[in-house]
């Protein structure tokens, strides 16, 4: 709104309040501005004016002598002048009150007085004039002249019309501002007008078609990539867009390995002896083989092509060398007559018929008359301290140069070392600091922050060295906040209604941009012809103003539920953005479009196939289509398609019905329609087929029949026939019986197979439990249909005869005591887990019994005697089958050299008198080298082999004996799964677990890499352990598994029960066959087998220089350790071929624990994990609850065929116990302990053994250097 002028509001005011008496005044307005110069740009001279209005009541106008029109020269002849350029006046404002008198003279009375402004745009040029840029008028009846303002065009509308046809659009002019004061009138208040114009594009809507088959992979060895193309078409002109990413290519990993194994030629004959000295002795022979087809990829690798072997010539005759005699030795006696010695070695023995070795030991006798004083030699120097840091010991020495003879003078300090204190700091250090880091990152508080820098400790004081200075310092980093009370946690805060400024500290106001945009249309609307964005009028833009927007013309203003229909200015200075839209006028649909013809579907059509549907109804709408009935449940609605999501069956009821579907409007808008679909019938291939019964006893012989054949078909009154087509290698034939196809065996197995079973019959179940046949079944429908099948032909177990009665070891040990165990007795058989008994047939000799399983002697027997007697016993073996039967074996046997106490002892002196500790003499039998040292091994399982091995790898040649009364595959070893975890150790004991855990998982893997690595069943095996749960730390070992990752979302469904787990692949061994292999390389290098139960260490204390305890369980009774205690574990055997992971579940609750663990040969079910029970019996109640928790975690185990149980005592213990114990028994040997593995005996063995040969070296090694 204008203000008035001053004159007349201060007569106004007067009327009111009784008014005031003037005399005429002479008043004027403000002069305008002055008119362009009456001469263009470049004139000599030229002239411009300006004017003004008198604003004096009429009657005083007369009296007014006041011009109202002024002119002056203006002169362009340089260049144009340009003036100033403003913006427009603002209103009157700033209205005031001032005592100040006027041309009216108010008698010293208040007047008001108004203010206007303007902006300066642009300045003046060329002597352009420039007026104020404010005002100031006494408000009288003075009024503000305003023109008419009519604005710009408005932007040209939307095309209106038809997709891609002719259609039309319009735009409008508004007046801006109504005239005031006499202003320019509007001639016209509105105008408009039209034009024709293209509508755009028809919109497009995105189409996707169904994948097609992957590509086949095109990696040759290892990774490589498959790949499949579907046909797409993007949504264009505002269509619909994609439900998901509109790609045309699609790819994913995969493996592909095409294996080539190495192919290599027989080996050639053996090359002629090559004797190592041309005509004598030892010599080597050579053969070799060529490759003819190399490995590739992963196919079996080459086995080495050159081989060499032992070869004899004719014997080398060698004569017996000795050494030198040695000096002759003290007289024995001190005074007087006595005998003095000399000796020689044999430096070759005699061989071949060569000389003997000639006398070894020389004697003279000697007579001792001179008086000879003691003598001893000068104190060497001091050694160095002992101790570089602090107080330790000197040490010097002397000999003894002559002992006192014939009554001369004995010395009086015979002490041939010293000792003394002393105090060194050598080894002092001071510490060393590395330069300072780099300063960190400000560490921002309320106050000032700070921020640091550090340095590390590059060497440490030692041994009194100087002391490190501070690692640490620090200074303030940042100015404190603005707003302090609003700072949290050293984050500076503001008011509201305020942001935090770019420096961190001070804060801005917030303001929006002044005028919001929104741009929101749902994705089931198209911009421009169902949704338009709506607009705003003039906003206020600070913190939390509010805005309405507005639809232009017939359009409505839509809301999103839970959206407000307005926009707030937020403290990001962003407006809100709720879904707001503008939307024409709906009309609703009226009709379903679909292709009739495909509403008869043929049977068998497959799932996916589609039928496109359409609606009539607006050309700008888009519809949502629901089936709301279908009886059958064979359809689903994927965007506009009907589709189906089962394959389509005649036989599934009902083939004819109907279908209501109902289309739905952006506006919620609705129109439903039925339509009929039916099947087509078509002849199906027969489903199934089975073989009733199909399970029979292994050892069936020829013409025994399996079962008949029958089937399955969809199509009703059909009549199957049943063809074999793949008969297992001619194992077995078809014959009709009764109009029945039958199966029976058509080949025939040794004549022995009835009665020995075994080796001797083709149907072995030891061998193979199952035979796969595969049979077509061919129905009689037109067209006739068939369909393959593979059946399974199961073996029921049969007993078998036992096959041969062995010895372990295989020849008896001297020095058995009479009514004591010599060796135990093991049958050959093919039945797993059978026990036998025994009965002895016939003994010549008369001095052997039998009881519990072990051969008993009644004497003893002496090698050195009787190394060439042979025994020949007859032992009968009878298995505990259903049917038991029995072998009977000849068995001949010699006795074993063991190891004896020596029977005679010469001591001799070189050059002193002799002297031992308590005038007991320590005499070793051959003693001379450490590999002549005796070692005993107590313990035959994983522990004890791979000790006994690891040592002989350590000291080849060692004299090593093992000794048990148990051997594989009787042992708790046994029954492991061999699978690599480090399960029931103690946390505390984890850096000396993971050393010799990694030992033993490099070891493993190198055998899973090696030729021999399938006869032991050594693999890599992945599974699933749900013991870890979702907020537990990583176990102290997953960085020497492989791939170790934490679970997915999708895995974590295998056992909902758990929160979490992990995933990883770890390694497996069959401990039944790398028990047997062990013991054959044991046996291989000269390591001797001893049978026999050893209560006490002292028992071979004095046979043996060191003995390696590894008794397991046993330990808690030979060595009285009370913190052994057995862990009872109880498994089952299955077979199961198809559990290809492991799953691992231990309760840490309950206490309990659960697996799945697969082998080469079977699966293992686990488990039980009880302290403190000793009892080695099957417990029903533990293997029903094993089954079903295992059934549970992996019902396909249902199917599963079991083998056999077991139970066996996990060695249990706070911590493993590895060390050596220097002194055991009464003859002071020393013994390693390595026991108490708990349930990681495979998973550590292999690290432990390599401890145990570094002690056993060193230990032999000091006593050796004691003698």
């Amino acid at each position: 709104m204008q203000c008035v002028g001053k004159y007349y509001l201060i007569v106004l005011m007067f009327s009111l309040f009784g008014g005031i008496n003037c005399e005429c005044q002479c008043l004027a307005s403000e002069w305008t501005i002055w008119s362009s110069c009456s001469t263009s740009c470049n004139a000599t001279l030229g002239v411009r004016s300006r004017e003004r209005i008198i604003l004096s009541p009429e009657t005083c106008r007369d009296d007014c002598s006041l011009n109202t029109t002024e002119t002056q020269p203006c002169n362009r002849d340089v260049c144009c002048p340009q003036d100033c350029v403003y913006s427009s006046w603002t209103s009157w404002r700033f209205c005031y009150c001032t005592n100040q008198t006027s041309a009216c003279d108010l008698n010293g009375e208040d007047v008001w007085v108004c203010s206007r402004s303007r902006i300066k745009r642009q300045k003046e040029q060329c002597g352009g004039y420039c007026d104020n840029l404010s005002t100031v008028t006494q408000c009288g009846n003075l009024c503000c002249q305003k023109n008419c303002i009519v604005g710009d065009w408005s932007w040209w509308g939307m095309c209106q019309g038809q997709c891609e046809q002719t259609g039309t659009q319009s735009r409008k002019q508004r007046i801006l501002q109504e005239p005031e004061c006499n202003g320019t009138p509007c001639e016209d208040v509105q105008k408009s007008e039209s034009r024709s114009c293209d509508v755009g594009c028809c919109p497009v809507n995105c189409v996707l078609g169904e994948w097609g088959e992957w590509s086949l992979c095109n990696a040759t060895c290892g990774n490589g990539l498959q790949k499949r193309t579907r046909f797409v078409q993007k949504a264009e002109c505002g269509g619909e867009s994609c439900l998901e990413t509109p790609d045309e290519f699609q790819y994913k990993d995969c493996t592909k390995f095409v294996n080539v194994d190495c192919v290599i030629s027989q080996w050639s004959i053996w090359t002629s002896c090559v004797l190592g000295n041309g005509y004598c002795g030892d010599g080597l022979k050579n053969r070799t083989r060529s490759v003819t087809t190399p490995a590739e990829c992963q196919g079996q690798p080459c086995p080495k092509l050159f081989n060499s072997a032992a070869c004899y010539g004719p014997c080398c005759k060698q004569d017996c060398l000795v050494s030198q005699w040695s000096e002759w030795g003290l007289c024995s006696s001190d005074c007087g007559t006595g005998i003095s010695v000399r000796k020689r070695a044999v430096e070759t023995h005699n061989s071949c018929g060569g000389e003997s070795c000639p006398e070894l030991l020389e004697n003279m006798v000697c007579n001792v008359t001179t008086v000879i004083d003691c003598q001893m030699s000068q104190w060497e120097s001091w050694s160095d301290c002992s101790n570089n840091c602090g107080v330790g010991s000197a040490f010097r020495s002397r000999k003894l140069l002559t002992p006192a003879y014939c009554g001369g003078q004995q010395c009086q300090n015979t002490s041939l070392r010293d000792v003394k204190s002393c105090e060194s700091y050598n080894s002092s250090v001071d510490c060393v600091m590395d330069e300072w880091q780099p300063w960190e990152d400000c560490i921002r508080d309320c106050s000032k922050g700070i921020q640091i820098r550090k340095r590390n400790i590059k060497v440490n004081p030692q041994c009194h060295g100087a002391t490190c200075k501070s690692s640490i310092d620090w200074h303030h980093c940042h100015e404190p906040c603005k707003y302090p009370d609003y700072c949290n946690q050293g984050v500076c805060g503001c008011p509201e209604g305020m942001n935090l400024a770019t420096d961190g500290i001070s804060c801005n106001p917030i303001y929006c941009p002044p005028i919001p945009v929104l741009q929101y249309c749902p994705p089931t609307r198209y911009y421009l012809s169902s949704c338009k964005y709506p607009v705003f009028n003039a906003c206020s833009y600070s913190y939390n103003s509010t805005c309405i927007p507005v639809c232009k013309g017939d359009w409505t203003i839509i809301t999103q539920p839970d959206n407000m229909n307005y926009v707030t200015c937020q403290k990001d200075s962003k407006w809100s953005t709720p879904k707001i839209f503008c939307s024409p006028f709906n009309n609703p649909p009226t009709d379903i479009k679909i292709d009739i013809s495909k509403t008869k579907i043929p049977e068998n059509t497959e799932a996916g196939y589609c039928i496109y549907m359409g609606t009539v109804d607006d050309v700008y709408d888009s519809h949502v289509y629901t089936i709301i009935s279908d009886v059958s449940n064979r359809f689903q609605i994927l965007q506009h398609r009907l589709c189906l999501k089962v394959k389509a069956n005649f036989e599934d009821q009902p083939n004819k019905w109907n279908i209501t579907i109902r289309t739905t409007d952006l506006d919620k808008a609705f129109f439903e329609k039925i339509f009929e679909f039916e099947i087509l019938n078509a002849n199906d291939p027969p489903k199934a087929a089975y073989l009733t019964p199909d399970t029979i006893p292994e050892n069936s012989m020829i013409n025994t029949t399996v079962g008949c054949f029958s089937g399955v078909d969809d199509d009703p009154n059909q009549t199957l026939s049943f063809l074999l087509v793949n008969s297992n290698y001619k194992m077995f034939a078809t014959y009709i019986e009764n109009g029945q196809t039958c199966l029976k065996v058509a080949k025939d197995s040794n004549e022995k197979c009835p009665s020995e079973g075994g080796k001797y019959c083709l149907l072995n179940r030891e061998k193979r439990k199952k035979r796969t046949i595969t049979v077509m079944a061919r129905d009689d429908g037109n067209p006739r249909m068939k369909a393959y099948f593979d059946i399974n032909i199961h073996l029921s177990d049969v007993n078998d005869k036992p096959t041969e009665v062995v010895l372990e070891p295989s020849n008896i040990p001297e020095g058995v005591q009479p009514g004591n165990e010599v060796v135990a007795i093991v049958t050959k058989d093919e039945d797993i887990d059978q026990s036998h008994t025994y009965e002895l047939i016939n003994d010549p000799s008369g001095v052997f019994t039998i009881k519990n399983g072990k051969l008993i002697t009644s004497r003893s027997f002496d090698y050195e005697t009787e190394k060439l007697t042979e025994f020949t016993i007859d032992i009968k073996s009878t298995d505990n089958g259903e049917n038991p039967l029995s072998v009977t074996s000849t068995i001949k046997f010699k006795i074993q050299d063991m190891n004896e106490v020596p029977y005679a002892l010469q001591v001799t002196a070189e050059n002193s008198p002799l002297s031992y500790e308590n005038d007991k003499p320590k005499v070793r039998e051959n003693a001379n080298h450490m590999n002549r040292r005796k070692i005993c091994v107590i313990g035959a399982g994983v522990i004890g082999l791979s000790s006994a091995v690891r040592i002989q790898d350590k000291i080849p040649g060692i004299d090593i004996t093992i000794i048990a009364d148990t051997f594989s595959p009787h042992t708790t070893s046994d029954g492991s799964a061999g699978f690599w975890e480090p399960h029931l150790v103690n946390p505390d004991q984890s850096e000396e677990i993971r050393k010799w855990g990694q030992a033993t998982f490099d070891y493993l893997l190198d055998l899973v890499q090696s030729p021999e690595g399938g006869k032991l069943g050594a693999q890599l095996v992945s599974g699933y352990d749900f013991s870890i749960e979702h907020d537990d730390q990583d176990p102290f070992w997953k960085d020497q598994v492989i791939a170790y990752r934490r679970l997915e979302q999708k895995e974590r469904k295998l056992h909902p029960k758990n929160k979490g787990g992990i995933f990883y692949t770890s390694l497996v061994i069959d401990v039944k066959s790398y028990l047997p292999w062990l013991m054959e390389k044991f046996k291989s290098r000269g390591g001797k087998v001893q049978f026999g139960t050893i209560s006490s260490v002292n028992e071979i204390s004095d046979k043996f220089d060191l003995v390696i305890n590894c008794v397991g369980v046993r330990a808690f009774q030979l060595l009285n350790d009370q913190d052994v205690k057995p862990i009872r574990g109880q498994i089952i055997r299955v077979s199961a071929p198809w559990i290809k992971h492991f799953y691992v579940d231990f309760d840490r609750t309950e206490g309990t624990e659960r697996y799945i663990l697969p082998g080469r040969d079977y699966v293992i079910l686990g488990g039980t994990g009880q302290e403190g029970n000793w009892s080695t019996d099957i417990n029903q109640q533990d293997k029903d609850k094993i089954w079903e928790s295992c059934l549970n975690l992996v019902p396909s185990l249902k199917n599963a065929q079991k083998i056999g149980d077991w139970v066996g005592l996990r060695p249990g213990r706070t911590k493993v116990r590895l060390q050596l114990e220097e002194k055991r028994g009464s003859s002071g040997c020393m013994v390693i302990h390595n026991y108490g593995h708990s349930g990681a005996g495979v998973t550590l063995h292999w690290g432990c053994a390599g401890n145990v040969a570094e002690l056993a070296h060193a230990g032999l090694t000091t006593l050796s250097s004691r003698l």
